[in-house]
């Protein structure tokens, strides 16, 4: 990007019609995090496709945000509310129903199966990807981002927000660090 050129900016929740570039950049973000992990085992057919990212769009507690950079998408980030029930009136009567048509069936389906209830219950928000285009980074549009992703937690009463970083991104570290988020767990791995 030209620094001299003006950037209109605007951070706006996606729609269907952003699918298809969040899916872009979301296969860039996971790309990128293999070149970084070669462990982290091959990339399904599916992630970061557009029928994927549709279908993700549609989950009550999912919110895709995106940044419009002189007319495109230029970046995007992925948040989720764990642990706690939107209601009709934050998510609209379709959304809120596919949601507790969806959890019911998904306690069904674990009592039949036996599946050991959670020790922990879980509730926050969870910040589950971002990604800005090469061109667009250091101009404040992933602040812009995140900034949105907060407000929208905070509207919801939500107190906390989580994310993984691979420890091998520094910048990436480097960037959440910035933005007031702290380490609180380290996961670890060993080749055998």
């Amino acid at each position: 990007m030209n620094r001299s050129e003006p950037t209109l900016r605007s951070i706006r929740v996606a729609n269907e019609e952003d699918a298809a570039a969040i899916a872009e950049l979301s296969r860039n973000l996971l790309e990128f995090e293999k070149s970084l992990n070669g462990g982290m085992g091959q990339l399904n057919p599916w992630a970061g496709g557009v029928e994927e990212i549709l279908k993700q769009m549609m989950r009550p507690d999912t919110l895709f945000l995106v940044a419009v950079i002189n007319g495109e998408i230029g970046g995007y980030i992925k948040t989720i509310i764990v642990g706690h029930q939107l209601g009709p009136a934050e998510l609209g009567f379709a959304r809120w129903l596919l949601g507790l048509v969806e959890s019911g069936g998904r306690r069904i389906f674990n009592f039949l199966l036996r599946r050991p209830r959670p020790s922990v219950v879980l509730s926050g928000g969870y910040i589950s990807g971002i990604f800005v285009r090469a061109e667009h980074r250091r101009s404040n549009t992933g602040h812009l981002l995140v900034e949105a992703a907060e407000d929208w937690f905070r509207q919801h009463d939500i107190a906390t927000a989580d994310l993984h970083v691979l420890f091998a991104n520094a910048a990436a570290r480097e960037f959440w660090e910035e933005l007031g988020y702290e380490p609180v767990s380290l996961g670890m791995q060993k080749k055998i």
